[in-house]
C-alpha cells in the first residue's frame, strides 16, 4: 500500500527537553494504524506535529502527498484530547460552527451535519444541549467534527478513553466502519492494548522518542512455535524427533501422553511423522502471544 504519512528522521524539543528523537514512521493508506507507547513516550507530540500544532527540531514529514502539514489539514480530520465544545450549545450548533470554521460553504452546512451526525449514530440527539451529553455521546461528536469536509486521514488520540466497555465495542465498530466504507486511513493512539488488537490492522510502538517496532499487527504476533500433544511411547516419539530439525520433547503431561514443541514449518512434517509410527496426535496448539505480551516486550 501507498503511504498516508511518511516520517523521517523527526525531532522535537518541548521546554528545552528532547521528546522525539530521530522517530521515523509509516503509516499505509487504508491502515487503521494503532500509536502505541507509555505515558510520556512523545506520542501526543507526534501526533500533534503531524498537524501541523508543533514545529520539529529537524526531520521530514509528508501527510497525503503534503510536505507542509498545514496544506494536508484540509484532508485530515482530529480528535486530540477531550473535545470540548461552546457552554449551552447544542449538538447541532456546535457542528455547524465548526463546518463555517472550516470554510463549508454555508448553504452547504444543514446537509454536512446531518450527514456526520448521522455517521457517528448522534442524529437523533443534536438538538440536545451538549452540557447533557455523557462522555461517549461526547466523543461521537468531537468524532463527527473531524468527519466535517470529507477527510481521507482521522487522527484520534485516546478515542476510548474513559468510555464503559459497550462504549469502547461501538468506538472500535466505528472506526473500523469508517476505514472499510467510507475508504480512511486511521492513525488512533491508545493505551487499550486489547481494543488495539481488535481493532487495527497496523501497530508502531514508541519507546523513548523512538519507534522500537512497526507493521502489521499479525507480524507484531507472530510467534512460529507450536506444541503438538501426542500419546504413545516415549522411546518411540524420540525415535521420530531424530530426523525433523526443530523438534524439541517436552517431557510427558500424563502417562502415556507428553508434548513437544516444535518451529513454524516443522508441524506439518513432524505430524506425519509421528503418524506414519503409529503415534496418536491429540492436539496441535500455536502459542499465540497477545499485543500485551509483544508490547511489554518491546517497552520494558
Amino acid at each position: 500500500m501507498n503511504a498516508a504519512v511518511t516520517v523521517k528522521d523527526l525531532a522535537v524539543r518541548l521546554g528545552g527537553r528532547s521528546i522525539l528523537d530521530r522517530l521515523d514512521m509509516n503509516v499505509p493508506s487504508g491502515a487503521i494504524y494503532g500509536f502505541l507507547g507509555p505515558n510520556g513516550s512523545g506520542k501526543t507530540t507526534a501526533l500533534r506535529t503531524l498537524l501541523g500544532l508543533l514545529r520539529p527540531e529537524r526531520g521530514a514529514i509528508t501527510v497525503l502527498g503534503e510536505v507542509d502539514p498545514l496544506l494536508a489539514r484540509r484532508s485530515v480530520g482530529a480528535l486530540i484530547d477531550v473535545p470540548a465544545f461552546p457552554a449551552a450549545s447544542t449538538g447541532r450548533d456546535a457542528l455547524a460552527d465548526s463546518a463555517r470554521l472550516a470554510g463549508i460553504p454555508a448553504a452547504e452546512v444543514p446537509a454536512e451535519v446531518d450527514r456526520v451526525a448521522r455517521r457517528v449514530g448522534l442524529a437523533e440527539r443534536t438538538r440536545d444541549a451538549t452540557d447533557a451529553y455523557s462522555l461517549g455521546m461526547r466523543q461521537r461528536l468531537g468524532l463527527a467534527r473531524a468527519l466535517l469536509g470529507r477527510p481521507r486521514l482521522l487522527i484520534l488520540d485516546e478515542p476510548t478513553n474513559g468510555l464503559d466497555p459497550a462504549g469502547m465495542r461501538d468506538m472500535r465498530d466505528l472506526v473500523r466502519s469508517l476505514a472499510h466504507d467510507d475508504q480512511l486511513t486511521v492513525l488512533l493512539s491508545s493505551h487499550n492494548l486489547a481494543e488495539v488488537q481488535a481493532t487495527c490492522t497496523h501497530v508502531g510502538v514508541l519507546r523513548g522518542g523512538r519507534l522500537v517496532a512497526e507493521g502489521p499487527v499479525a507480524g507484531l504476533l507472530d510467534r512460529p512455535e507450536t506444541e503438538v500433544e501426542v500419546g504413545g511411547d516415549t522411546d518411540a516419539i524420540a525415535r521420530a524427533l531424530a530426523d525433523v530439525d526443530g523438534a524439541t520433547w517436552l517431557g510427558p503431561v500424563a502417562p502415556g501422553r507428553g508434548r513437544i514443541r516444535l518451529h513454524g514449518w516443522t508441524v506439518p512434517v513432524l505430524v506425519r511423522r509421528l503418524v506414519e509410527r503409529n503415534i496418536d496426535v491429540t492436539a496441535v496448539v500455536p502459542d499465540a502471544r497477545s499485543l500485551e505480551d509483544a508490547y511489554l516486550e518491546l517497552t520494558r
